[in-house]
């Protein structure tokens, strides 16, 4: 069962959720993990709750749910696992980038043999284009591509050995398409499968049928991302 506790910054948010935290302690066969952002407060802890504050695992920039499993794996039994947030600490954006032969886009590539129209870019035979993306500093980042036609998108954080994220043609099982009757938006966690410790991650949308005309195209991308706020 998950409880949320909500309420603006300096409510006591974080008080209450130490006073269950020590209380389930003392009641509990069981351990209790207390998971928060930094070392604020953490004395305040019984000394029976194991504490772990995420300020001394820089690598680490968002908490999910795999992470708290690895930390229940770790802990004999853990009865509780008590999560901060740290939303108040964080400042969170959104922006929206044309891919047009406007080149609005222009500041995030990287490489681009690609041709462009009046509203998206397109890679046609063996065209590609690398956008690459900034990411440290940053506790989440979705990058959402709004996209049609032949695509495979692959992502990087070298520029040089790439990972599959999507392929139209599902490894050549799904034929040929000509037109744009499959645009669709997909979305990319830039910061999942170990690319958190990365200061700069690359995407490339090229053609999954590069022997063809009608390759990936791309009309937009939306990232939302968080980082500190300073």
């Amino acid at each position: 069962m998950v409880n949320l506790l909500t309420g603006q910054k300096g409510s006591g948010k974080t008080q209450q959720m130490i006073e269950a935290a020590n209380k389930k302690a003392k009641e509990c066969d069981g351990n209790v993990v207390f998971i928060k952002n930094s070392h604020n407060d953490t004395y305040s802890l019984s000394f029976d709750i194991r504490a772990i504050c995420m300020s001394d695992y820089p690598s680490i920039r968002n908490i999910d749910m795999k992470y708290t499993r690895q930390v229940g794996d770790s802990v004999a039994d853990p009865e509780r696992q008590y999560l901060i947030s740290t939303t108040s600490d964080l400042k969170t954006y959104k922006r929206t980038v044309v891919t047009s032969e406007e080149a609005a886009d222009a500041a995030f590539i990287d490489k681009n043999t690609s041709s462009a129209k009046p509203k998206f870019r397109f890679c046609d035979h063996a065209a590609y284009i690398i956008y690459r993306f900034e990411v440290a500093g940053m506790k989440s980042c979705q990058l959402t591509m709004d996209v049609a036609q032949n695509y495979l998108i692959e992502v990087s954080t070298d520029g040089q050995s790439w990972t599959t994220a999507f392929d139209y043609s599902e490894g050549g099982t799904v034929p040929w398409l000509q037109g744009a009757n499959n645009r669709t938006q997909l979305s990319l966690d830039l910061l999942a499968d170990g690319r958190s410790a990365s200061d700069t991650v690359y995407v490339k949308l090229s053609n999954c049928y590069p022997d063809k005309g009608h390759g990936g195209s791309i009309y937009s991308f939306v990232m939302d991302y968080t980082r500190a706020a300073k």
